[in-house]
């Protein structure tokens, strides 16, 4: 995504768990982190020349949930797919109230199945600190690293001129993972931090300076944005190169064989397909917009910024169809507490970004609406076709 992730190093010290953000530690000198950032300000060239990859599983006729000593082969390669100001006190109150909306359908899963563990990210939304010191990261985007008040580090996306509301995508994004049982996407907090306070703390870097004056968007005094945690330990995993990009294709294509070791990723890789679709993420696969966390095993869905848009490319969203329709298996619970959320039950779990003041639009949460039907329509069908076993082939 424009802002990239990897620019936003999302933070997460996550407890062998998550996604770029592991709720681990913070490394261990200021000198191994800022070797680190440079890595990172390094590899966002690099993926800005990353190209998007599509295409068409071909499904097969036969298929064994896992467990069955078919799921053993490691051949894919007939499968390929075509100080916290009033504000941000304000806001911790809204996130608060919207994890009570999340919390609420999860609890009338119909499926009852146990959530996945979740990580222990660095910090929760909580956490109202602001800024103390901070600077900027990444090429494409405007994306701000920071020592917040409370000590934590984290990557934050304001309100800017050249990404004018993409901030909301992230927050939207991680709501609805939590409302959907999804442990891999980062904590993305929502903040109104003062203009000046936040102007202040990054006087110091002359580059994070000029970035914050030039393309923040300021209302009433304060700048809106997202903070997520920083994620230390996170690698990228390249869904959209060779030859990861069949591989995974073939994973969940009907009759493909998963590796044991690789039956968890791969149940990851077809919620992250889901996901995208009902989310309208068109920019998944632009380049490092997937991460793993220091174990390898969790999936990281980072860079949600191009979701949960006003007008988003139709070709792009023809695209992440494809995907969908490609894809022959699913996991049983993701669809469950699909099915358990109707227009009014999204609009709560997405709720509001200050008192008064709704995160998305009415027009947004009816076309994500709209998306989950379509995705538990999609998913109906291929029951029907290929039997509730084979299509629900994940927990």
């Amino acid at each position: 995504m424009s802002p990239r992730l990897s620019a936003w190093a999302l933070a997460l010290a996550l407890v062998a768990c998550e996604d770029k953000r592991s709720g681990r530690a913070p490394d261990a000198s200021d000198a191994a982190r800022d070797a680190s950032d440079a890595a990172r300000d390094a590899s966002d060239a690099a993926r800005d020349a990353s190209d998007a990859a599509n295409g068409a599983v071909t499904p097969d006729s036969s298929e064994v949930p896992p467990g069955s000593s078919d799921v053993a082969s490691d051949d894919a390669s007939s499968f390929v797919l075509p100080e916290s100001s009033d504000g941000a006190r304000a806001d911790a109150s809204s996130d608060a109230a919207r994890a009570d909306a999340s919390s609420a359908v999860r609890a009338e899963d119909p499926d009852g199945g146990a959530a996945d563990a979740k990580p222990a990210w660095a910090f929760d939304c909580t956490d109202a600190s602001a800024p103390k010191a901070g600077k900027s990261i990444g090429h494409t985007s405007v994306v701000f690293k920071v020592e917040l008040a409370s000590g934590k580090k984290a990557a934050w996306k304001p309100n800017a001129k050249n990404v004018k509301g993409r901030y909301k995508g992230e927050a939207a994004a991680y709501r609805l993972a939590e409302a959907l049982g999804i442990p891999n996407v980062p904590p993305a907090c929502v903040r109104a931090f003062d203009a000046r306070a936040a102007a202040a703390a990054l006087a110091p870097n002359a580059a994070a300076a000029k970035l914050f004056a030039d393309e923040a968007i300021v209302e009433g005094g304060k700048v809106y944005g997202v903070v997520i945690p920083w994620i230390d330990g996170l690698s990228f995993w390249p869904l959209e190169r060779e030859p990861l990009r069949s591989e995974a294709r073939a994973w969940l294509a009907a009759g493909g064989a998963i590796p044991p070791a690789k039956l968890e990723l791969a149940r990851q890789a077809s919620t992250l397909v889901a996901f995208d679709f009902i989310t309208g993420n068109w920019d998944r696969y632009s380049g490092e917009n997937v991460g793993l966390d220091r174990s390898g095993s969790r999936v990281l869905y980072v860079d949600n910024d191009a979701a949960f848009m006003e007008l988003p490319p139709k070709d792009r969203l023809t695209e992440n169809k494809a995907r969908l329709d490609a894809t022959a298996r699913f996991s049983r619970r993701l669809i469950a507490r699909a099915r358990a959320l109707d227009e009014a039950r999204l609009a709560s779990v997405l709720g509001e970004e200050a008192p008064g003041r709704p995160l998305v639009s009415a027009t947004v949460v009816s076309a994500v609406a709209r998306r989950i039907a379509a995705l538990v329509a999609v998913v109906d069908a291929k029951i029907v076709a290929r039997g509730e076993a084979a299509t629900l082939y994940f927990p």
